[in-house]
Order: structure tokens, then C-alpha cells, then sequence
């Protein structure tokens, strides 16, 4: 019959106002309401909800508040919500050096049960889905006072915050849900489109299974860990957040990347993943199982390891290959971008040799590396174990051997033919009239105008 009664509005507004009060005086705190519209053994509808922190600042606002409730409980000093709605609401999360403004809530709603003093008739809450639209939320973390460019994680502030979390499952340390199409803009400018994730999340580590992100310009699924030793780290995020993924049918632009690394801002490129499993920080990371493509038709497949970014001059790459398939075209187009430089011209010669696929190792830096592989050119098959730099002209030493080149094509010659050879070589330059180079070694095979001569 009491619960029949609620249809009223006259005991609603009762019910509204002890309500208000009854919390407002357990949690020592300010609370509003404009309205309550109750739906017997179903659902509250909330309109214009105002909560005060401890101080006295309007720590949440809710313009419409809707709870599909079990009110039987009410009684028993049980809130149980199968699902919370959330619309036009506003935010506003302190960090202090030992609790948050919210920690009040939290040893109320959720107290220790070791804890002595714990009161009996404290109220406990039973969560299972929260639905946000349109909402805003500002976090302030009065830790930590420095400015970081992109997303400042002890300085955030976001707009057009909406989501479903289902099956939530939490405690004062970490909060497990499944996220469906979360939405939101941080003033950094960083845009996510969309996240749909089994998240578990603690003071540590951010967890993310069968996961589909899409941001600004990127997408990425379906695994991502991101560990940390604590939540501050985020402001460096290069060096102290360690992240393990596995990567599949993603597209990353560095631009998305920068509003967590800003120092990446130099660092260019666009990157599409077939897949690849990833584990290290943004300066030092390795990646296994890579199928990655980029420019107008680059391929790399393999293993490879990079440390030191975001200074691209100092930064050291090493990769174990099965396949690097490119053109000089495309290096002249990739290169500049990575190291931020206005132009990266090879020398005209290299282009002759066509579509360029390498299997073995590269180390080094970009602009000056060790080779240990095979390289197929439209010219001929080459197996090298050399050094390339390219700081200022073109120098080259090492071995390289071949069955059948078109050196002639290569150096536009047309004197000379295909050729076999096994040589060592130490050279600077491509052009004749500035080439540098000393040679040793053996022509197996040569044409020479149009003759053909062995064991030269």
C-alpha cells in the first residue's frame, strides 16, 4: 500500500523532500531536487538534481535523472538500480592528496566492513547500468600543478560525454563494465567517435578486451593494456605509461597519438595495421607480428623494435624483416615526415631499380643504418651486408653479391650489361663526376658491349 501510494503527487513531493533530507543529513551535505516522478516498484525520475560537496561547490548536476529502481529494498537500506540514466549532466572531480570529493560518497555508499564504526543503518547501492547522454565532466587533480600540451590528465575537461556501461561490477580500487558507444570531445581537441570495450580499470592498469576505437583520425581494435604506477603518469605519457596491445585491421595518424605524447609533434605518419602485437611506451617499444602499410605502396612484415622517440635524430630502429616492399618514391615521401625535414632526395640512380622488397636486418638510425638481407629490384636480386648513410651525401661500404644485375640500367651506362659479381666496397656519392669508390672482389659474370666475360 505504501508503494501503491507513490502513483500521488502529493507523496511524491513527500517522499522527495524526506528523502533529500534523510541523505542530506547521513552524508552531511547540501542536496536539491525540482522534481520526482515515481513509477511504483519500477522507476524514479529525477528533474534539476543538485549535490554539494563537503566545501560547499556543486560537485554533480543532472538535468534529468532516471533510475529503473527496486524500492522494496528501500527499506532494508539498499539502493538496487538495474539501470541509471544520466542526461545533461555536469561533472566536477577533485583529487586531493589523500581522497577526492567524491570519497564521502564512496565510504557511505561503500564502507569497509572491517571498519568498527561502520554504521549499521548505512545505505549500500547495487549498480547495474549506467547510460550518459550529453554530459560534461571536469577533473582537477590538485596534486600536480604542470602544464602539459594535448591531454593534461590532472587537467581535464570533457564535453558531449555520452555512453552505456552494462554488467558494472566495483570497489574502491577498481570498476569493471562493458562500454558501448562512449563518446566524447576533451578540449585538447581530442575527439573519440566511439569505444566499445570490456573495460577493468584500477588504480594500475586500464584494461580493454574486444575492443573498436575510433578517434579523430585513427581506429584501432581489439586488445589494450595500459599499466602504470600511477594515474599522474599520464602527463608523461612517452616514458611511464607501458602499453600492450594486439592490433587488428587499425589505422593510426601520429597527429591522434600526439594529443597523449605531444613531444611527438615532429614525428609524422599514417599507418595502416593488419596486425601486430605491441608492448613497450611510446619512447621504447617493440612490436612482433607486424603487417603495417604506409605511404603509396610501402609493406612492412616482420618484427622491429624502436627507442628513443620522440627525437627522431636519436632514435635507434631495429628490424628483423620478412618483407619491406617499397620505391625510392615512396622513401623520399616517408622520410621527411618521420624527421620532420622539408625534403629527402635519393639519388636519381635508384629509381631505376623499381619496386624495391627487402627480407633480413636493418639497424641503426634513419638516416644511417647497417644492412644484413636480400634486396629484389626490378633490376636484379642483391645480397648485402653493408652500412648506408645518408646525413649529408650518400656513403656506402660492406659486400654485395648478385647472380644477375642490371648494373648498366643502374648507373645509365649502356655500355654495361647484367653482371655476377662478389664484391667489397667503400664509396661516396653517385654521380660520376663526384663518385668516390674503391672496389674489390670478383665479376663472376659482365657484359660488356654487347660480350659477355667471365671470372673477371
Amino acid at each position: 500500500a505504501l508503494l501503491c501510494s507513490l502513483r500521488f503527487p502529493w507523496v511524491q513531493n513527500y517522499v522527495t523532500q524526506q528523502t533529500v533530507s534523510y541523505l542530506a543529513k547521513e552524508l552531511n551535505t547540501e542536496i536539491s531536487i525540482e522534481s520526482l516522478y515515481v513509477t511504483p516498484f519500477s522507476s524514479i525520475a529525477i528533474r534539476k538534481f543538485s549535490l554539494l560537496d563537503r566545501q560547499g561547490k556543486r560537485m554533480l548536476y543532472a538535468d534529468r535523472l532516471e533510475a529503473d529502481i527496486n524500492l522494496s529494498k528501500l527499506l532494508s537500506n539498499s539502493i538496487s538500480i538495474s539501470a541509471l540514466k544520466l542526461s545533461d549532466a555536469q561533472v566536477k572531480l577533485e583529487i586531493f592528496n589523500d581522497s577526492t570529493n567524491f570519497s564521502f560518497l564512496n565510504r557511505y555508499f561503500n564502507p569497509e566492513t572491517k571498519d568498527k564504526n561502520k554504521k549499521k543503518n548505512a545505505m549500500t547501492l547495487n549498480l547495474g547500468k549506467l547510460v550518459f547522454s550529453n554530459n560534461s565532466i571536469d577533473l582537477k587533480d590538485h596534486r600536480y600543478s604542470a602544464k602539459t600540451k594535448g591531454v593534461n590528465f590532472a587537467d581535464l575537461s570533457i564535453s558531449r560525454f555520452s555512453a552505456t556501461l552494462d554488467d558494472i561490477d566495483y570497489d574502491s580500487s577498481s570498476v569493471k563494465a562493458h562500454i558501448i558507444k562512449l563518446t566524447l570531445k576533451e578540449k585538447s581537441g581530442l575527439l573519440i567517435h566511439n569505444l566499445d570495450a570490456h573495460a577493468n580499470i584500477n588504480t594500475q592498469r586500464m584494461e580493454f578486451t574486444d575492443f573498436a576505437l575510433k578517434t579523430n583520425r585513427s581506429h584501432a581494435g581489439d586488445y589494450l593494456l595500459l599499466e602504470y604506477n600511477k594515474f599522474h603518469d599520464f602527463t608523461d605519457f612517452n616514458n611511464k605509461v607501458r602499453i600492450s596491445g594486439d592490433l587488428r585491421d587499425a589505422y593510426i595518424d601520429s597527429r591522434d597519438i600526439e594529443y597523449f605524447a605531444p613531444a611527438l609533434k615532429s614525428v609524422n605518419f599514417k599507418t595502416a595495421i593488419s596486425h601486430a602485437a605491441v608492448a613497450g611506451t611510446v619512447a621504447n617499444f617493440k612490436v612482433r607480428n607486424a603487417l603495417l602499410k604506409t605511404g603509396q605502396n610501402t609493406i612492412l612484415k616482420g618484427d622491429f623494435s624502436v627507442h628513443g622517440l620522440p627525437a627522431i635524430a636519436q632514435t635507434e630502429f631495429t628490424f628483423d624483416l620478412e618483407q619491406l616492399s617499397s620505391s625510392a618514391k615512396d622513401i623520399e615521401t616517408i622520410v621527411p615526415q618521420l624527421a620532420h625535414k622539408k625534403s629527402f632526395i635519393l639519388p636519381a640512380q635508384l629509381h631505376q631499380l623499381g619496386r624495391l622488397s627487402y627480407k633480413g636486418k636493418l639497424h641503426g638510425y634513419y638516416n644511417n643504418f647497417n644492412i644484413d638481407g636480400i634486396v629484389s629490384t626490378d633490376l636484379g636480386d642483391v645480397q648485402t651486408k653493408s652500412q648506408l648513410n645518408f646525413v649529408n651525401d650518400i656513403q656506402y661500404s660492406g659486400n654485395i653479391t648478385s647472380p644477375k644485375f642490371d648494373a648498366g640500367k643502374l648507373l645509365e651506362n649502356k655500355v654495361l650489361g647484367h653482371s655476377a659479381f662478389d664484391l667489397d666496397f667503400n664509396g661516396l656519392g653517385t654521380s660520376f663526376d663526384k663518385l668516390q669508390l674503391q672496389v674489390n672482389g670478383a665479376l663472376k659474370h659482365a657484359t660488356i658491349n654487347g660480350y659477355s666475360y667471365a671470372s673477371i
